[in-house]
């Protein structure tokens, strides 16, 4: 199993009147943190999953996913990787972008919007089963969240599962969705909700956990 978040972001520009640094709070601090808690969750408890985890972070991610392409290109057996689980922007609530067979943004609609403690759990159909059972998951231990579910194409684009997906590994995405301040100065800490945060983590622990067993 591989759970991996992209750590890098867009950096300076100069170029901007004000402030100029994109400090990427959710896109992709947001995600970073929580595999480092999933890390540290998995230690603290002893437990030793059936299947062995890898906990990556990646650069490049901003740059056509250059970080994960490197690692799963350089894997030396790729098809012993069983899944792929993506935490990337976990902070905010926001649209689910269309992945494929081209990424873009389209309307709005109450269908494609995480708002509130809504977020998106993106994943390839092998996956269904836990990810229907991700509802259940989090109805059991009382988290403030809710799970908007949808299935996704393999080679669908957006974020380093495609790495993944495109050699047919199967894939998921927790994410709450695209924002005005996305790829701007304006992402900063101050504006993540992170107790959604720490739920999202805790579903993705579970999540993870039943994968790994």
């Amino acid at each position: 199993m591989v759970v991996g978040a992209h750590y890098d972001h867009l950096g300076v520009d100069e170029l901007l009147v004000g402030d100029q640094i994109y400090n990427g709070a959710d896109d992709n601090a947001s995600g970073v943190v929580a595999v480092l808690q999933l890390a540290k969750a998995f230690a603290v408890s002893g437990e030793k999953p059936l299947r062995s985890i890898i906990f990556a972070f990646f650069d490049g991610e901003e740059i056509n996913y250059l970080g994960s392409e490197y690692f799963i290109a350089n894997f030396q057996q790729p098809q012993a990787i069983k899944s792929y689980i993506n935490i990337d922007m976990i902070g905010r609530e926001g649209l689910l972008p269309e992945m494929y067979p081209k990424f873009k943004i389209p309307e709005a609609t109450i269908e494609n919007t995480a708002t509130g403690k809504q977020f998106h759990l993106a994943y390839t159909e092998e996956l269904s089963t836990k990810g229907e059972q991700a509802s259940q998951d989090i109805t059991k231990h009382h988290l403030d969240i809710i799970v908007k579910p949808s299935v996704i194409a393999h080679k669908s684009r957006g974020t380093d599962a495609l790495s993944f997906s495109l050699r047919t590994i199967p894939v998921a995405w927790f994410f709450t969705g695209l924002h005005p301040d996305y790829h701007t100065p304006i992402d900063e800490v101050s504006t993540l909700d992170l107790d959604k945060v720490t739920d999202i983590t805790q579903s993705a622990y579970l999540f993870l956990r039943s994968l790994a067993n």
